[in-house]
């Protein structure tokens, strides 16, 4: 039993890479996502299209998870890169489960 007045919030992030077309099932506890377009073509986000070196992030407020799924995508941008490179970070931010 926690005899303190405001439990502390415990987190950890982790950071996967993708190459390809994909679905994301965000983890069930995600308080904020980080993308990042790290590749030479477009990369559409949840139907929003992040030119090459783009990132977004989004954020949540204390207590507050996201769900869902993410949705990625690609395409080549005009005009296309001799060498097209597929390449996104997605960083998500959740919370641990507390003993509180």
């Amino acid at each position: 039993m926690c005899n303190c007045k405001e439990a502390l919030l415990a987190y950890n992030f982790k950071t996967d890479v993708f190459a390809g077309p994909t679905q994301i099932d965000l983890d069930p506890l995600c308080n904020a996502i980080i993308i990042k377009n790290a590749g030479n073509t477009n990369l559409i986000f949840q139907g929003d299209i992040m030119i090459p070196g783009e990132s977004k992030a989004i954020g949540g407020n204390r207590m507050e998870i996201l769900r869902g799924r993410i949705d990625l995508g690609f395409t080549l941008p005009v005009p296309a890169p001799p060498v097209p490179q597929n390449l996104a970070f997605i960083t998500q931010k959740f919370y641990l489960p507390s003993d509180c």
